[in-house]
């Protein structure tokens, strides 16, 4: 007695495959417009390109050491370029933003528009 496979093909699991990489970008996406909002309603600049957004992406200048500003520039990066690891970049620029808001705050007289 033969036993036949009867699962799906090849075709059918790329397919699947393919279907769970774009749900999985969709909700990256999701994720980063939902960040960049956040970041825009306290104040960072993120509606502008910056020309030094490569080197923090690239990894010549580390995330950490960003500004506010450059902060802005980075999410305005991974939102519309595209950026290897955008979610690993994302995560860091949040965390980088976290850091500096305590500085924002205090520099806008606890105001951060």
């Amino acid at each position: 007695m033969e036993h036949r496979y009867m699962g799906p093909d090849m075709a059918e699991i790329a397919r699947l495959a393919q279907v769970l990489a774009e749900q999985r970008s969709t909700e990256d996406q999701r994720a980063l417009h939902a960040l960049a909002e956040a970041a825009h309603s306290i104040g960072v600049p993120t509606g502008t390109r910056r020309d030094d957004a490569p080197v923090f992406i690239a990894g010549t200048e580390p995330i950490e050491t960003a500004t506010w500003t450059q902060c802005g520039g980075l999410l305005f990066a991974l939102l519309h370029d595209s950026v290897p690891d955008a979610c690993g970049v994302a995560e860091r620029v949040a965390r980088r933003i976290s850091l500096l808001l305590p500085a924002q705050l205090a520099r806008k007289g606890g105001s951060l528009r």
